[in-house]
């Protein structure tokens, strides 16, 4: 229950009715609030709105580092403030981006063009041209140089130019990540855009990167800029962290099996037509095992032992277009649980899944664990 402005509950339903479930009360300015699956900060116009996970804060960091790469600090020291939560994920940022540096930026061969006393690389002719007739002084050349101005090294230097405009961040937080981008003073800035993270996550020269990019497009989801008239936001997705800790816990188990697995696979599963558009799906999770197939979809919401209609036409409309045998919904839970059923007139069975999401973070790894070893027949 939340007592309101007028100019608050409308910046609410203009700008986070996705994030937030508003219901009138029959008293003057009081409003009911229920989160709609995320965690952070809502900075309206006349107040401040922050919303805790529904997890211990060690869970809550397990989800966000289940692999262990990112954490400068052990997540019981995270405090129990949920003002903590913008302030901590900022500063496992600035930890990567120091351990970057200190293991040295990765470099590349770049095209230069400058006009030098000796020619080096190629000609530009029509440039030098351009210099006059007779004995030139100088040369216009192109040539390669190597140099730290490669774009992986654009993307890292823009994330933090952004992130140093979040108007929450801490003063020293603010000034250690300014003092590392002088490291960057040699590369140009990039456009920080989704098929530009594509790009260069999938590049296997910068897997080195990889922690370091992932946790800075995690910030850049989560980080509202804000306009003039519109404050910043910050807002962690918790089905979106939820569904990437599983995957990544279902990937790093099966890397040594003969199982193949694939995260949020495109699936045309119709004839193709000239100018007609196409249908396509992405199921979460997709494991093959020579003729064994599995389709798992992740779900942040409550299992009650009944699953919901349209969880249940989804994975099954995956399952329908991969033609797999097993097609499992996983939920968090305070336990593993799992319950089976096999259709009668279908080779497809169905599994819904209930992850420990409380306890050590050993015991949410074994969990997660026994779901791998499910998944493979194990």
């Amino acid at each position: 229950m939340c007592r309101l402005r007028r100019l608050d509950v409308g910046y609410l339903l203009e700008e986070h009715r996705q994030h937030l479930d508003i219901e009138f009360t029959p008293e003057r300015h009081w409003y009911r609030l229920t989160p709609r699956g995320v965690a952070g900060v809502i900075h309206a116009p006349c107040c401040q709105m922050w919303i805790l996970p529904k997890l211990p804060w060690d869970n809550f960091a397990w989800l966000l580092d289940p692999a262990g790469q990112w954490f400068a600090a052990a997540p019981g020291d995270i405090g129990q403030s949920p003002r903590a939560l913008p302030e901590f994920v900022l500063e496992q940022f600035v930890h990567l981006l120091r351990k970057r540096i200190a293991d040295g930026l990765q470099t590349g061969y770049t095209e230069r063009f400058e006009e030098v006393a000796q020619v080096r690389g190629r000609i530009d002719v029509a440039a030098q041209m351009q210099m006059g007739p007779g004995l030139p002084e100088r040369f216009a050349c192109h040539f390669d140089e190597l140099s730290i101005d490669i774009p992986c090294n654009r993307l890292v230097k823009s994330l933090g130019e952004r992130l140093l405009y979040l108007p929450w961040l801490a003063s020293k937080t603010r000034a250690n990540l300014e003092s590392l981008l002088a490291s960057f003073a040699d590369v140009e800035s990039s456009t920080l855009s989704a098929a530009e993270f594509e790009r260069i996550q999938n590049d296997p020269r910068t897997t080195s990167y990889g922690p370091l990019l992932e946790l800075g497009q995690m910030l850049l989801r989560a980080s509202s800029m804000g306009r003039i008239d519109r404050p910043a936001s910050f807002l962690i997705d918790m089905e979106r962290l939820f569904e990437r800790s599983v995957t990544m816990g279902i990937q790093r188990m099966l890397a040594k099996s003969d199982a193949s697995v694939q995260a949020q696979p495109r699936l045309i599963w119709h004839e193709q037509v000239a100018q007609q558009p196409e249908l396509f799906l992405r199921p979460d999770v997709v494991i093959q095992r020579k003729s064994d197939c599995s389709v798992v979809d992740v779900k942040w919401k409550d299992f009650t032992g009944q699953p919901d209609a349209d969880d249940l036409h989804q994975i099954l409309a995956y399952a329908g277009a991969l033609d797999a045998n097993r097609a499992i919904l996983v939920y968090p839970g305070r336990r593993y649980q799992s319950q089976v059923y096999r259709m009668q007139n279908a080779r497809t069975q169905i599994e819904f899944v209930t992850l420990r999401m409380t306890g050590s973070r050993e015991q949410c790894a074994r969990s997660l664990q026994r779901l791998a070893r499910r998944i493979i027949g194990r």
